[in-house]
């Protein structure tokens, strides 16, 4: 998830200033869980922890960028 504030410069341009990136809600795949904890073997506290852990992952960046704008500046997405 990205979370950014914007500015109308005109009818066809914006500025856009990122605040934040984060890394949430990872689904894992069945072919992931299955090389972390085997359906084979019992399943260990370890690999259960390990899965435990990637479901509830959330990362938080903060991101900078310039604090002001110009006219000149130009961006195409």
């Amino acid at each position: 998830m990205v979370s950014a504030k914007f500015v109308i410069l005109s009818k066809r341009n914006i500025f856009l200033q990122f605040e934040e990136v984060s890394v949430e809600n990872i689904k894992i795949s069945e072919q992931l869980q299955a090389l972390i904890a085997p359906a084979i073997l019992p399943r260990s506290f370890l690999s259960l922890q390990i899965l435990q852990f990637l479901k509830t992952f959330r990362a938080q960046v903060p991101v900078s960028g310039p604090e002001r704008f110009s006219d000149n500046q130009e961006y195409t997405i």
